[in-house]
């Protein structure tokens, strides 16, 4: 059953601004770790788990937390399906954090069917090994290379940058432009500590050095409040 694999489906990719998305690619599904907690639904099984405590407030890092998400994960999009009026502005950061990033996510402009679509990849056992596959197999880059103009002009459509550490990470996030916070060790849009994007008109993932090493989400982690203000 697909509630053994999820417990929500997203229409919000944290990451969805123009710059860093395939704007062309409306039918991308992605499994994450990360809840978006924007344009959501939870299972019906998810909601009778935790229902019965559910907090009266920050209920988003709630459901974040290890002991409700259980190694579970959400379906997120490429292209969010849900946007924030201006009525979002109060209270976001001071209206600054809504400014330079929330009012603008793009919104997928072609209508997409998915009950027509074959989903069955995103089961975790078919999506796993074939997404660890894929994403350790493509080239390692640097970041000044991601940075850099000559990325664009040789040819190959996607990259990998490794990270060690959370300073590590930051740093990548930050430099590129990406969401640089995470909640309860997870960085928005991770799976299996993979962040996924577009940039220049190539697919760019950001993976922990060793796959085989990697030991899932350190709980400690949390960005600075400067990196989150610097947003």
């Amino acid at each position: 059953r697909w509630t053994k694999h999820f417990f929500c489906v997203s229409a919000w990719n944290d990451n969805g601004v123009p710059e860093f998305i395939d704007q062309t690619a409306n039918e991308l599904l992605y499994r994450s770790d990360f809840f978006a907690g924007l344009g959501w639904m939870m299972t019906r099984d998810f909601w009778q788990e935790i229902g019965p405590k559910w907090p009266p407030g920050f209920w988003d890092d709630f459901i974040r937390e290890p002991a409700q998400r259980k190694n579970r994960s959400c379906i997120r999009p490429e292209l969010s399906r849900t946007g924030m009026t201006n009525f979002g502005q109060k209270g976001a950061s001071g209206g600054l954090f809504f400014n330079r990033h929330l009012k603008r996510i793009f919104l997928n402009q072609k209508p997409t069917n998915f009950n027509q679509l074959d989903l069955s990849y995103l089961l975790k056992q078919k999506y796993d090994s074939s997404f660890l596959k894929k994403v350790y197999s493509i080239k390692n880059a640097s970041l000044n290379e991601i940075l850099m103009k000559n990325v664009e002009e040789n040819g190959q459509n996607e990259f990998r940058i490794e990270y060690e550490s959370m300073d590590n990470f930051l740093n990548i996030a930050r430099k590129i432009g990406i969401m640089a916070d995470s909640k309860a060790g997870v960085p928005r849009t991770a799976y299996l500590g993979i962040i996924s994007f577009f940039l220049k008109g190539n697919r760019i993932f950001i993976t922990p050095s060793n796959s085989t090493k990697w030991n899932g989400y350190d709980t400690k982690w949390e960005a600075p409040r400067i990196v989150l203000d610097g947003l």
